[in-house]
């Protein structure tokens, strides 16, 4: 049981590096397939290899699947800046240590 915990818990602290940019070979091949698949009707044959083709290209290649990660946690949400590309909670926990670079909590 505690190697499945201990296995969830490694996939979520991912750094985020692998959904985070969509790999660049693909991009050039899934580009084409969907010029070619979403021609005007007329080369049906064509239009169904493209389909065929972009199917077999891995899932993670789509720009949809690319998602920002806190590089500290691997929190998926609530990523503050490109910047720091670190979530809000561990933007406030680190800048009120003192930890950003001229970063101060605000009064007026």
């Amino acid at each position: 049981m505690r190697k499945h915990i201990k296995k969830d818990l490694n996939r979520r602290r991912r750094s985020g590096t692998e959904t985070t940019t969509s790999p660049p070979k693909f991009e050039s091949k899934r580009i084409a397939f969907k010029v070619i698949q979403n021609r005007p009707p007329g080369v049906e044959n064509k239009q169904f290899w493209a389909s065929t083709q972009l199917s077999k290209l891995p899932a993670n290649a789509s720009h949809t699947r690319i998602r920002n990660h806190c590089v500290l946690t691997g929190r998926s949400r609530g990523i503050t800046h490109n910047y720091f590309k670190i979530s809000r909670i561990m933007l406030r926990e680190l800048a009120a240590g003192g930890l950003l670079p001229g970063i101060k909590k605000a009064s007026w």
